[in-house]
Parts: C-alpha cells; structure tokens; sequence
C-alpha cells in the first residue's frame, strides 16, 4: 500500500513586534516532521514599530514576509495571508507558538480523512502545564456551552469553535464560503 502524497500546506502567521517570540515560532515550525518542500510560510507584519529585521531565514523554511506600513488588524492580516497563499490547506497560527512536532501532520491527517471537513482544529497547552488554553465547546441550544478538558482533547470530534491559534482550514472552503470579518481587529 503506498502513503498517500502530502498536500501543501501554507502556514500564515499575524505578527506585530513579537520578533524574537516570531522567531521561537519559526524554530519550532522548522522541526515540523511534515516535508519541508510541502510547506509555505507567510509572515503578515502587521505595522511593526521595532527596528528588528522582520526578513525571516530559517534553514529548510520557504518564508515570504508581507509588510504592512500600518497595523491593520487580525482579520485583515490572515485574509492577507489567505490570498497569498498556494496551498491545499491554509494552517493558522499565532506568533507565541511552539509546536509538538507531529501537529501538522496529525492536522492534515484529520482533514483528509473527509472531504466535507472545512477546519480542523488542535489542541493548545499552556506552557509547562497541561491545561488547555482553549479547550474547545460544543454549545447545545437547551443546556448551553460544554467545555471539554484534556482527557478528551485527543479524540476526533466535532466542535462548534476552533481556536485561532491552531487551525487548519480547506483553502476550498474558505474561497466557497468566505475569509474572515475584517471588523474583527484585535491584534
């Protein structure tokens, strides 16, 4: 039986003024053991202020950088990224970070498991801890949100919510349905 091939994959990361927390990211982003030449990254400076060189080389990564003269929020900044992007799967991410070194590959793995799947969501820990940043709900209409915690963060499920952090979307889905509301700004 043959493995399948890798989809490519283009990582969009928002950043403004978190340099050397963009770089720990970068880093870890490069011990990824997804294939390096299946993978894209796109750095969105969002009006950085610092004087440090946002021109990103990490050995085995392809980084473009787009900069922005002014911050123009989250939203803006990932629909950037979007456009530019060449991959099967769009994978957002924020500057602060750190991988486990299978997490894109289990992603991707969990999308292709079903065409229908427009967003693949994973689990995010605190540093040091193992207690969930966003553990993720379901939210019934009758008995209201239910958190789940990290016992079951490992079974596939659905979700109502994915957090932005760690997300993996179908490019196909987000040119069908739509990118995200620019009037959310945060960043």
């Amino acid at each position: 039986m043959t493995q399948k091939p890798y989809p490519h994959v283009s990582i969009v990361i928002p950043t403004r003024n978190r340099h050397k927390s963009l770089l720990n990211t970068l880093e870890s982003i490069s011990k990824l053991n997804y294939p390096k030449n299946k993978t894209e990254v796109i750095v969105i400076d969002n009006g950085s202020t610092t004087a440090q060189s946002l021109d990103y080389k990490i050995q085995g990564l392809n980084i473009r950088t787009i900069k922005n003269k002014t911050n123009k929020g989250f939203a803006p900044a990932l629909n950037q990224g979007i456009h530019k992007s060449r991959g099967k799967y769009v994978f957002i991410t924020n500057d602060d970070v750190i991988f486990d070194k299978n997490c894109l590959s289990e992603l991707v793995k969990c999308a292709e498991l079903n065409s229908k799947v427009a967003i693949v969501g994973g689990k995010m820990l605190f540093k040091n801890t193992r207690h969930m940043a966003l553990p993720g709900f379901r939210v019934n209409l009758w008995l209201g949100y239910h958190p789940y915690d990290y016992k079951d963060a490992d079974k596939i499920r659905e979700m109502d919510v994915a957090t932005g952090g760690c997300m993996l979307l179908s490019k196909q889905s987000l040119l069908k349905f739509g990118i995200f509301d620019e009037g959310f700004f945060f960043c």
